[in-house]
């Protein structure tokens, strides 16, 4: 066999895909195939055909070292080998990739097409790379065979870098730098996050509100932890482009959150702590209270209560002011006795049904404002009840309180009339109007 540098007997047709080679970007690896197509020829014999691929860092380099280039070959008649023929560029110690196919057809007639692919992360050097193909061949008048080589050349061209943003992942603040799939409760962590963009803004999910802006920082800390699961999405802005990654953290034995819950037996909330009532929202205050009609949007209660708030509270005497809350169809009552000997306050509290209807009214002796009644909502959970057009069962309902309630004032002072007259006919004297009537409000 002969060493020379006689072209090449095939035919050769070299591609890339893609057609035009991106050098990689940072964290932005770019891949690219050289397609090498030899059409058969029967009057050419081949034992081997060699391609040498520069890998390495520079711009006559064509891909990275690592990972290092692959190949393969369409043909089963083409198979890649380990044999060691001088000459054919595996015994080159350069930084090169040399991928030999050896020809197992018997007689070594090319009497079909085969195709050679190679495929590598291109490196980060823009430039030229030359590739060699060699070829151990002879025409079949001739017999003679030689390593004829050949060369082509790749053009690598730079590319504006691609927008990306990719690999969020965690790390408690005590281990910075180790990753975490499933945090603790309450352990303060960082997210973390890769990106060639200039803006960074975070959504946390659940909240509803603006996003925190964190400016070029490409991280996020929590520093005192999280009790349940929790998504994040980060927004990345480059130029006019925006791009979003969702990350949930992930809490080891979470706090819980339902939207509807039922147990069919019981359940059990004596371990632990439970929170289930919501703020104190005020229906209504004052000396005297309009009657109003509320719809419950949850379970809850209301709290009437009659106690002293505002200084006027305190001069109010002989008088007796009664709050009443109506729910379903029944209502209860409490009283306040304000009178020379002091003052006794009252509260009420009455559970009230998600979808009930409520109310309540309050009123004095006197007919004129009382001490101040105060109407509370405590709702389990958030729910908030809404105002309401009573139906008229509700309307009659509050009447009938209305009813009772000037029924009881009446009665008092219909035994305080019937005390003072008592007491002028046992003294054989008649009071004055003014004087009767004064005794009669200390009576009641």
């Amino acid at each position: 066999m002969q060493k020379d540098d006689a072209s090449t007997l095939l035919k050769y047709d070299i591609s890339t895909d893609p057609a035009t080679v991106n050098i990689s970007g940072d964290n932005n690896p770019d891949t690219a195939k050289i397609i090498i197509q030899v059409k058969a020829d029967t009057n050419v014999l081949c034992k081997y055909i060699s391609i040498q691929v520069p890998v390495g860092p520079d711009a006559t380099d064509m891909y990275s070292v690592n990972p290092l280039p692959n190949s393969s070959s369409d043909n089963s008649d083409w198979v890649p080998t380990n044999d060691f023929v001088p000459g054919m560029g595996n015994d080159n110690s350069g930084n090169d990739s040399t991928f030999l196919y050896k020809h197992t057809n018997d007689g070594y007639t090319v009497d079909s097409d085969v195709t050679f692919t190679i495929n590598g992360t291109v490196n980060d050097e823009a430039g030229t790379a030359q590739i060699m193909i060699r070829e151990i061949s002879a025409t079949v008048d001739d017999g003679t065979y030689q390593i004829r080589p050949m060369t082509h050349n790749i053009t690598k061209v730079a590319t504006q870098d691609t927008f990306y943003l990719n690999s969020a992942v965690v790390a408690y603040l005590d281990t910075p730098g180790v990753p975490v799939a499933l945090l603790d409760r309450n352990r303060g962590f960082q997210l973390n996050w890769q990106s060639n963009g200039s803006d960074f803004k975070l959504f946390i999910g659940g909240t509803g509100g603006q996003p925190i802006d964190l400016g070029t920082q490409s991280f996020y800390q929590v520093s005192a932890g999280l009790t349940s699961d929790t998504t994040y999405i980060i927004q990345a802005q480059k130029d006019s482009d925006y791009l979003n990654l969702e990350y949930t953290v992930s809490i080891n034995a979470p706090d819980a959150g339902f939207t509807s819950l039922s147990a069919n037996t019981f359940t059990d909330l004596s371990q632990g702590s439970t929170k289930i009532l919501g703020s104190q929202h005020i229906l209504a205050q004052g000396g005297q209270v309009d009657t109003a009609y509320w719809h419950a949007t949850s379970d809850g209660f209301v709290i009437a209560s009659i106690y002293p708030i505002f200084s006027s509270d305190l001069g109010i005497t002989n008088e007796i002011t009664l709050a009443t809350i109506i729910t379903g169809t029944n209502s209860f009552t409490i009283s306040c006795i304000a009178d020379n000997l002091g003052q006794a306050y009252n509260s009420l509290s009455i559970p009230v049904k998600q979808g009930d209807v409520f109310s309540y009214l309050c009123g004095t002796s006197s007919g004129e404002p009382g001490m101040t009644t105060t109407f509370i909502w405590v709702g389990l959970g958030t729910g908030m009840p809404t105002t309401t057009v009573g139906s008229e069962s509700d309307k009659q309902l509050v009447q009938k309180a209305k009813n009772d309630m000037n029924a009881y004032f009446s009665k008092r002072k219909q035994k305080a009339e019937d005390f003072i007259t008592a007491f002028e006919t046992a003294f054989e004297k008649t009071l004055q109007p003014a004087a009767k009537e004064q005794l009669i409000k200390k009576l009641l």
